[in-house]
């Protein structure tokens, strides 16, 4: 499935692309499909524990034990919320950072002639040291 999403593209396309974009699209892709395999079986078994579990402890000592999964659908929101806040306030800053790192170096990288022909080095080093410490 992943090596075909490489061979629909065309050949104009694969002229404008550069062979690392398409390795690291390949590579994520990859990925996804490898947590995605683990994750669908915790997705199904997870629900079915809790439900036996419960019926289980019904069973043994009354309704009391309907308090449990409560317990769990809170912490399970509580969890939620606070990996969203996370993404979004201390991974997003930091994605800031990276990506003008990224950014950066990329150009860097593509005008590497220019920095050689004018003698740049040292001020292009500074440039990424400063932005790595930022980070």
């Amino acid at each position: 499935m992943v090596m075909n999403k490489s061979l629909k593209l065309s050949t104009s396309t694969l002229g404008i692309v550069e062979i690392g974009s398409i390795t690291a699209l390949l590579a994520g892709d990859a990925l996804q499909l490898s947590n995605f395999n683990f994750f669908i079986n915790t997705l199904i078994s997870v629900p079915v524990l809790i439900i036996a579990i419960t019926l289980i402890l019904i069973k043994e000592f009354g309704f009391i034990c309907l308090v449990t999964p409560v317990v769990f659908v809170v912490l399970i929101w509580i969890q939620y919320r606070g990996s969203s806040w996370c993404l979004k306030n201390v991974f997003g800053q930091r994605a800031k950072y990276y990506d003008q790192l990224g950014t950066y170096i990329n150009e860097t990288i593509k005008g590497i002639k220019s920095i050689k022909f004018n003698g740049w080095e040292d001020l292009s080093l500074l440039k990424i040291m400063e932005l790595r410490m930022a980070g």
